[in-house]
């Protein structure tokens, strides 16, 4: 009795298997491309060029006037 019982369960497993393995194999759709209004379009942002050394800024000079009040 429990062979019996081992073999439907084994048999029922392979239909089970074998049905899956079909309809996978069967019913695969290929993959087309997308549509070319569908495709993400590349960014067209202009990127700042990278600068190691921030360029020389001219220095302020810190001059008095020659306003002398005693």
């Amino acid at each position: 009795m429990n062979f019996k019982f081992f073999l439907i369960l084994f048999s029922i497993l392979l239909i089970i298997a074998g049905s899956l393995g079909k309809n996978n194999d069967h019913h695969k759709h290929p993959k087309h491309p997308p549509h070319p209004s569908k495709r993400p379009h590349p960014t067209r942002k202009h990127r700042p060029t990278f600068k190691p050394f921030p360029s020389p800024k001219p220095k302020a000079q810190n001059v008095e006037c020659g306003d002398d009040d005693e």
